[in-house]
């Protein structure tokens, strides 16, 4: 008897739907609807009239009409004979959007975040993704109790009003964050490294101290490259949490990381398994060498760079890799395995979700074009050189089949960010006293990747305004071009009883003239003169106002070759600069005029960086001009600590009381700056660091004295080092960095004027 009754009820479940499903359709009919006519519904349906549809069709037909989100419900029956009714519920129209209760985000911000808008339909689909949003909005802020209610009020015509209910959650803060598995490298070191930050009182400008998901994956990342960086191949995050307190105040964050051995290179070979190139050619090419800790990023580098030479000697499609072989437990052997890749060229390359930025913009950042041969290399230099730009919050290259075999099509995709800043600043120093500046700028003018600044400081000693702008790519090569315009007046009554005044017009250039070497030519015409003169200035110095506003044409360059491991904190490597100008392409000033530096950095010891700076310079008239002291170089206070304003070098001591004791410049100098920055026990969370310093050097040499100056003793000319030594403190503050130095010249000449203490300090916001 049961096996009759289970035979019964399964015909009535399948046989039976599927027999009435399967009537021919003679016609339709639609209830409910509204907005949208009988014949766009039908439309939607996998039937129509003369079909026979099974109870599948029919079940796509339902689906169909409310995946079009149209509609909340929808039913289609069949009264057994071939007439179909198809009941409808159309989804209500938003007439109005409210936000209730929101004070961290303007009505406008959720607006944008949100999936419903005005005029549109409400889904339920896009109301639940819509509380996600806001949801997450808040989260990012820190603020994860926040909670998200709709509410809908009903209007005639099946429109609704629809107000999101938020109640803004307090904003829990990062309390702790604890590394677990670190020796080689203290917390407070890592903590530096990673964004994410513990919450402190001078943060209060910052949100890197709320949690956030994406830099919790972001600080996982920048943990691994420090690490491989530094020689630990083996360096892994196990895990990276993020825990609520049990009162949901505060969250702590846990790093559990195995930090493995550190690696040296015992030997860098090369295993050619496609070219016939000499060896030593290619190893021009690898920098890093036997006895180097391991270094993952120079390692990429060097695969890059192989492969742009390969390439270049006619190998196009070439593979190269650095693959290590572990040699005990501190040494690994260091192979760049170089072989064929499979032929591949790349057929298109399209460039999506660039609204502002051209097209060219960003193709010229691409080492690879239409036509090339594919090598993943390069795309993975294009992908870091546009994320370089700044320009772009998000880079995405993708691969997709050509219309051939051994074709691909890239698509670069982009998400825009904002390049515009206005910075206001404000400072204070002792030797500008009280400062402000404003500037406007913009790193990607109407898109097409110009850089233009307008900006303005004052202070109770220097005045300027000036104006730049600069083409990257001019001519549509590697070359960037521009101009600056500027007007400055700097007082220099208290150690040269003179106002100085420059305004003048900077036509420049730069170029990648070799690998880490940068040249930067430059035109510039100057409009220079002292004025405002003490009472009391010297002859000298009033021999050079004498003269008048004199005009200054002149050509010259900047070279920089810079192996520096960091541009911002460099521990390693080293920076050579050279500057060099000549004055007399027309104008009054006929002058040579040179300074160069070289600064080495070394790390022996974990924040212990010692820094040495050799700096000179000198400046050669010619054509039977004779310098003024607006030529001459001046030491002191920054450039020379432990000494005021142009403190050091050539002054007049005048016999004459009614003269000021003036500086009045040298045409040669140099000095040797050490430091060694030092860690303070306790403070380093504060970002606060220490500095040993000592500065020595001279200036020298008064090619001319005019013959106003009566008695020629009274300008004391010496070229006797000086030397001082001091501490110095760095802090790393929510209003912008601060710099106090303590200095004492140990070495001086009794007309030298000293300054014990500097300080400085300023702010963007």
């Amino acid at each position: 008897m049961s096996r009759i009754i289970c035979a019964i009820i399964w015909c009535v479940v399948v046989l039976v739907p599927s027999f009435v499903a399967a009537e021919t359709v003679k016609n339709f009919a639609v209830n409910g609807n509204s907005r949208l006519d009988k014949e766009a519904i039908i439309r939607y349906l996998p039937f129509s009239i003369g079909d026979n549809p099974d109870i599948q069709q029919i079940d796509s037909g339902v689906k169909a009409l409310l995946a079009s989100d149209l509609f909340s419900n929808v039913q289609i029956t069949s009264d057994g004979v071939g007439n179909y009714l198809i009941d409808v519920v159309e989804n209500p129209i938003i007439a109005k959007l409210y936000f209730d209760g929101n004070d961290r985000y303007d009505d406008d911000t959720l607006r944008s975040e949100v999936l419903l808008k005005e005029g549109a339909m409400m889904t339920d689909a896009r109301v639940k993704a819509s509380m996600l949003r806001l949801q997450d909005l808040y989260k990012r802020a820190g603020r994860y109790s926040t909670e998200v209610v709709p509410k809908i009020v009903k209007k005639p015509d099946n429109r609704v009003d629809f107000v999101f209910e938020i109640e803004e959650g307090e904003v829990v803060y990062i309390e702790d964050i604890s590394i677990i598995g670190n020796r080689a490298f203290s917390d407070s070191r890592l903590r530096g490294i990673i964004d994410t930050k513990e919450d402190h009182w001078w943060r209060f400008f910052s949100s890197d101290s709320t949690f956030d998901e994406d830099r919790l994956a972001v600080d996982k990342s920048k943990l691994v490259e420090f690490y491989e960086e530094k020689g630990f191949a083996d360096f892994i995050v196990e895990s990276a949490t993020a825990t609520l307190t049990a009162d949901k105040e505060a969250f702590i964050i846990k790093f559990v990381v195995n930090e493995g051995r550190r690696y040296q290179i015992r030997n860098v070979n090369i295993d050619d398994r496609l070219t016939d190139i000499e060896l030593d050619d290619i190893n021009e090419h690898v920098d890093q060498e036997n006895e180097d800790y391991y270094n993952k990023k120079s390692v990429r580098k060097n695969e890059e760079d192989l492969v742009l030479f390969l390439s270049e000697q006619g190998y196009p499609f070439v593979d190269v890799r650095g693959e290590i072989e572990r040699v005990g437990d501190t040494e690994l052997d260091l192979t760049y395995v170089i072989s064929e890749s499979a032929p591949a060229y790349v057929e298109r390359i399209d460039i999506s979700g660039n609204v502002r930025t051209l097209d060219d913009v960003i193709r010229r950042k691409l080492s690879i074009v239409e036509g090339d041969p594919l090598n993943r290399s390069l795309l993975e230099r294009s992908e870091r050189d546009l994320r370089g730009t700044g320009f772009f919050s998000k880079v995405d290259l993708i691969e997709r089949p050509g219309s051939e075999a051994g074709s691909v099509d890239m698509r670069v995709d982009v998400e825009e960010q904002s390049t515009g800043d206005i910075t206001f600043g404000v400072g204070v120093s002792t030797i500008d006293n009280l400062l402000g500046e404003i500037s406007l700028t913009e790193r990607n003018f109407l898109g097409r990747g110009q850089y233009v600044r307008v900006g303005a400081l004052l202070s109770g000693r220097r005045q300027e305004i000036d104006f730049g702008f600069t083409e990257p790519y001019l001519l549509d090569r590697d070359l960037s071009g521009g101009f600056d315009i500027y007007h400055t007046t700097t007082d220099l009554r208290q150690e040269a009883s003179y106002d100085e005044s420059n305004t003048g017009f900077v036509l420049r250039s730069g170029f990648l003239a070799a690998e880490d070497l940068s040249l930067r030519p430059r035109y510039k015409i100057n409009y220079g003169e002292i004025n405002n003169l003490n009472d009391q200035a010297s002859a000298i110095v009033r021999d050079t106002a004498d003269r008048g506003a004199l005009i200054s044409s002149s050509v010259g360059y900047e070279a920089i070759y810079d192996q520096r491991d960091d541009f911002i904190f460099p521990t390693e490597g080293y920076l050579l600069r050279v500057n060099q100008d000549l004055a007399g392409l027309g104008g009054d000033v006929k002058a040579f005029k040179t300074i160069a530096s070289g600064k080495v950095f070394y790390t022996p010891l974990e924040k212990y960086t010692f820094s040495w700076e050799l700096e000179g310079g000198a400046v050669f008239p010619f054509g039977g001009y004779d310098l003024r002291i607006i030529d001459r170089n001046l030491l002191g206070a920054a450039s020379f600590r432990g000494f005021d304003i142009a403190g050091v070098g050539p002054r007049i001591v005048p016999s004459n009381p009614n003269e000021n004791a003036d500086a009045i410049g040298g045409t040669y100098f140099t000095i040797l700056r050490s430091e060694v920055t030092v860690p303070l026990p306790g403070l380093d969370d504060f970002g606060m660091s220490g500095a040993l310093f000592n500065d020595t050097g001279t200036i020298w040499n008064v090619d001319n004295i005019p013959s106003g100056v009566t008695n020629q003793n009274d300008v004391k000319d010496d070229a006797n080092i000086r030397s001082s030594v001091g501490f110095g403190l760095n802090w790393t503050s929510p209003l912008g960095p601060i710099r106090l130095d303590f200095a004492y010249p140990v070495v001086k000449e009794s007309f030298d004027r000293e300054q014990v203490f500097r300080f400085s300090a300023g702010s963007q916001f």
